[in-house]
């Protein structure tokens, strides 16, 4: 989720007050006696420049958080306490659907039961138990954070891989299941050459693929971009065994891309899963 680091003008509203969400899963918080705006980030709701309007301030940073805690939600359909929540189209709570292999922005657990309209077509405020993130096959994903790699680092990801997320512990491992690049000209495009992309691999440069960024048409552009990969196992088809206590790195594969000076951000969510 996105926290817009300068806040809106409001009056001063008070704790316990009810959360509001808007279309594409963006949330008013209650912190204090001031209101915190998030939102789904650009690759699965909202776009940067809705999450900057958002805020007094055109283009704001923002930055990474995680927001758990109890507040209320106005309805907009039928839901079962126990039930995930995201948005409609009109920013009213609604039962999240689970497809398998399908991520879902969510808002948090239902804990009352959202049972009818009123006559006047008013679906109830209802208790929930908030827990922004990204929901699939009914897990809410862990969101990594940002990893800007420098363009000394580029330059040099083939033969020296950079961290993305550290190893779970033992007994488990890390499963990735979307990737969002987000390429930042500065002068100079960069070279592809023989560079097959970004792979975001286990442990090391040998490690196995869990996933891989394209880098043709994006780094060597001077314009900047984006890039979303969901998780294909790594390749659909392919099965994927897990690595116990590994870290995710990224490594260039096949060579090093040459001259350019852009940078590349790196955000992940992903899951842990047994591996015993």
């Amino acid at each position: 989720m996105q926290w817009n680091k300068n806040r809106p003008a409001t009056t001063a509203i008070a704790p316990n007050s009810i959360l509001t969400m808007a279309a594409g899963g963006v949330v008013s918080q209650i912190s204090g006696t001031a209101t915190e705006i998030f939102g789904v980030d650009s690759g699965l709701g909202l776009t940067s420049t809705q999450i900057s309007a958002l805020s007094n301030t055109a283009n704001s940073p923002t930055v990474d958080v995680t927001i758990m805690g109890e507040g209320k939600v106005q309805m907009g359909g039928a839901a079962n306490a126990g039930q995930w929540i995201t948005a409609n189209t009109a920013g009213l709570g609604v039962a999240a659907t689970i497809t398998p292999g399908v991520s879902i922005p969510v808002l948090g657990m239902l804990m009352e039961d959202s049972v009818s309209a009123d006559a006047n077509g008013v679906w109830p405020i209802c208790l929930i138990a908030v827990c922004p993130g990204i929901l699939v096959n009914g897990q809410v994903l862990a969101q990594a954070p940002d990893v800007v790699l420098t363009s000394a680092q580029i330059l040099a990801l083939h033969g020296t891989p950079i961290s993305i997320i550290a190893a779970a512990g033992a007994n488990t491992a890390i499963l990735i299941e979307l990737v969002e690049a987000f390429f930042t000209p500065v002068t100079t495009a960069y070279t592809i050459s023989t560079n097959a992309g970004i792979a975001l691999k286990y442990t090391n440069a040998s490690g196995t693929t869990l996933a891989t960024i394209p880098t043709t048409g994006l780094i060597d552009q001077a314009a900047a971009g984006i890039r979303i990969v969901a998780r294909g196992a790594p390749v659909s088809g392919t099965a994927l065994t897990p690595v116990a206590n590994a870290a995710v790195v990224a490594n260039s594969l096949t060579a090093d891309v040459t001259t350019g000076d852009g940078t590349v951000t790196i955000r992940c969510w992903y899951r842990i899963i047994p591996t015993v």
